[in-house]
């Protein structure tokens, strides 16, 4: 099954593209993005995925997930209070 490009809402209309937004959600000390554990040596040799590549990499898998709604929650989740 060959796996689609996520184009995003962002891109069709000339926004941000996704990753954009990750990565500065990254570098802005308001959110909580750590890295998370991952078994795949191979990809990620220390065992940590980072932030972006994490949620790219679920957007890719699911979808049919609305990309601007899941980043509307990611912010809300990961925002630090």
């Amino acid at each position: 099954m060959k796996k689609k490009k996520v184009h995003t809402y962002y891109e069709t209309h000339g926004l941000q593209s996704i990753t954009t937004v990750l990565e500065a959600m990254e570098q802005d000390t308001r959110y909580a993005t750590p890295s998370s554990y991952c078994s795949n040596v191979d990809e990620y040799p220390d065992h940590q995925i980072p932030f972006t590549a994490k949620h790219m990499r679920y957007l890719q898998v699911h979808q049919d997930v609305d990309p601007l709604q899941y980043l509307a929650n990611l912010r809300l989740s990961t925002l630090r209070r």
